[in-house]
């Protein structure tokens, strides 16, 4: 895959944790309301996207050194961390298994991003191309598992009554 694939997946899949999928919309509409906390992660997830994109813009632009990528990818890991965090805090207790089961296994794939992002860094500070390589399709994979989340998710919320091209945004 190019980097430009890499970076387009990444933005892409970032966005696609607000989305996902199932088919009774009856028990929704008697636990907490889902739509407040999906906007909640997608406001989340707006910000993971901004520093997403610091890592991305300084991996694929050439004119940024190892250092300063370092540099920028360090501290958008940080922010990502914070972001991760907060959304792992999210109370989906009163969330019903079908709404709630997708957003733990996007958060998980946030988390299995989060590491191949900090294995792509570490492994161009220290210019290990095999172990870039591998955070590379680690984070392909993270990606392709937070998108099937993603549009799982939008499927249950399209069932519950969200805007039926809600998931368009995210390629669901």
């Amino acid at each position: 895959m190019s980097i430009g694939a890499l970076a387009t997946m990444l933005l892409f899949a970032s966005s696609a944790c607000a989305s996902a999928q199932g088919d009774d919309s009856s028990s929704l509409a008697a636990q907490a309301d889902p739509f407040d906390v999906m906007e909640d992660l997608r406001s989340d997830l707006r910000e993971w996207n901004r520093h997403s994109g610091k890592f991305v813009g300084a991996y694929l632009d050439d004119t940024v050194g190892v250092d300063e990528f370092v540099a920028i990818s360090t501290g958008a890991i940080e922010e990502m961390e914070r972001v991760l965090r907060r959304m792992r805090g999210r109370d989906l207790s009163g969330l019903p298994a079908e709404v709630s089961s997708p957003v733990e296994d996007s958060l998980s794939f946030y988390s299995d991003k989060l590491s191949a992002i900090n294995r792509i860094t570490t492994s161009v500070d220290v210019g290990d191309s095999d172990g870039e390589q591998a955070g590379v399709s680690a984070l392909e994979q993270a990606n392709f598992g937070a998108n099937s989340s993603g549009c799982e998710l939008f499927d249950v919320l399209k069932a519950a009554g969200a805007e039926s091209d809600a998931g368009s945004e995210f390629g669901c």
